[in-house]
């Protein structure tokens, strides 16, 4: 969140705070058995404004409510007593709210807030009339704060869960107010010396985040999942370099292209999983593993849809549009190329170069063009990024297909050699082959049965190649 963002969402809560709190004045007194007693409805905004900004900011809020509110017609007394309960119940919610949401949800922050607002009254009472019998009157205002807590959490919970800015400070306060550990899953430690492309990359999750609204629990969980776990975001960082390539760059719109191209890249890695029968994703279970292939593949479909939905948000024409549809349509093309080499023992490094042209290089080409087209960079700029994502795209593969003879299971964070046992034969096996078909044709001819020493057996043949 931008600085003047920050403020000006700050502002509005602030003078939100400051109307209800002079509206409840002129509500009559609805508990005539218990004088004193008010519905804390301002504690709403205290409520909002805990679970979408930091504790400081919250404090600002609250400070700016007393002092306009005293000004616009309290008293000196009213102050304190106001000033008491009110710091008092903050620091109260903000001690439970830590406890996290598992274990406290909003409504139960909010009592809280309710009954500690009525003891830090009752302190002040007791102390300005040198007497603790004013704390005699505490179990009839708890009773009542009990009440006005539920009341304001159940209306504060629904507001964040309804109103869309709420939704996207809510989700922003999640991804950059939580712990450093947090931080570590959702944004590689690549990106750190890189603090200004981290800072957009973490607001691609939170677009993505805010984007993916599914019912079903466990899928929305694995999602998630596979949102913090730490991926690289190469694709979603080449959108973001790229869109400054234009003269009319603007971010919020190069983060939400961004994020549709991740949650792209996140269909296509769900399909694969399926079609390559792994078991791991990023050093998470995948879908399909935990619940099956039908589950796995409607997610899959479920995130092209949220793709295009990101995408038709903020395409300034049906023809950008157009161009992304090709363009995921011949990332499909190289699937299916793959499909077709399957086993293929004479298969070559132009077949090869093909199928990764279309299944990975696709997706860095569009990721670059995108950026640029985001940010109306010239034509010539657009297919200088094109070709460059294209060719940064070959080579990521390539790397990435070497790792899968030099690296281990947890190194990758998906299966070494999978591909292989799958009949998807890569760059280094394929030269490999070139030079000792003979002895590698006994191990290959297993195929889907080869175990775990046929294929180390394999590898060792391949990297004695490779030297």
């Amino acid at each position: 969140m931008t600085k003047n963002k920050r403020l000006v969402y700050i502002a509005l809560l602030a003078a939100q705070a400051v109307v209800i709190g002079l509206l409840e004045r002129a509500i009559p007194f609805p508990f005539a058995f218990a004088p004193g007693a008010k519905l804390g409805l301002s504690n709403i905004i205290t409520c909002i404004s805990l679970y979408t900004l930091s504790f400081k900011d919250t404090f600002i809020i609250v400070a700016i409510r007393l002092v306009l509110a005293t000004l616009l017609g309290g008293t000196i007394s009213t102050f304190l007593y106001s000033a008491s309960g009110a710091i008092i119940s903050l620091l109260g919610m903000f001690l439970v709210k830590q406890l996290g949401p598992k274990r406290i949800s909003i409504i139960g922050v909010s009592t809280t807030g309710g009954i500690l607002h009525n003891v830090g009254q009752l302190l002040v009472a007791s102390f300005l009339a040198k007497s603790w019998n004013v704390m005699l009157y505490l179990p009839v205002l708890s009773f009542i704060g009990i009440l006005s807590g539920i009341a304001v959490g159940i209306a504060a919970n629904y507001l964040l869960k309804n109103v869309k800015t709420l939704q996207v400070f809510s989700l922003r306060k999640k991804i950059e107010n939580t712990n450093q550990r947090s931080f570590a899953m959702q944004i590689n430690a690549m990106w750190n010396n890189y603090p200004e492309l981290q800072k957009d990359l973490k607001e691609v999750l939170v677009t993505i985040e805010k984007n993916i609204k599914i019912r079903d629990k466990n899928v929305a969980e694995n999602i998630n999942a596979m949102i913090h776990s730490g991926g690289k975001l190469l694709r979603p960082a080449f959108v973001l370099l790229t869109a400054q390539a234009g003269p009319e760059y603007n971010v919020d719109r190069s983060i939400a292209v961004a994020s549709a191209l991740e949650v792209l890249h996140m269909a296509t890695l769900i399909h694969d999983d399926v079609i390559d029968d792994a078991d791991m994703r990023r050093g998470v279970p995948t879908i399909h593993s935990k619940f099956g292939r039908k589950y796995a593949v409607y997610t899959g479909d479920y995130l092209f849809c949220v793709c295009f939905k990101i995408l038709s948000a903020h395409a300034d024409s049906v023809e950008n549009i157009d161009f992304n549809s090709k363009n995921i349509e011949k990332i499909l093309m190289g699937e299916l190329n793959q499909m077709k080499d399957l086993y293929h023992m004479n298969v070559t490094v132009k077949d090869y170069l093909t199928r990764i042209s279309g299944k990975t290089a696709q997706l860095f080409a569009l990721s670059c063009y995108s950026g640029a087209v985001s940010s109306k960079a010239p034509r010539k700029t657009l297919y200088t990024a094109k070709n460059a994502g294209h060719f940064i795209g070959m080579a990521f593969q390539i790397i990435d297909d070497i790792l899968d003879y030099t690296s281990t299971d947890d190194g990758l964070g998906k299966p070494v050699l999978n591909d292989v046992k799958q009949g998807n034969y890569s760059l280094p096996l394929i030269y490999a082959m070139q030079k000792h078909q003979d002895e590698f044709l006994p191990l290959l001819e297993k195929r889907e049965e080869m175990t775990d020493t046929d294929l180390q057996a394999l590898a060792v043949l391949v990297k004695n190649t490779m030297v």
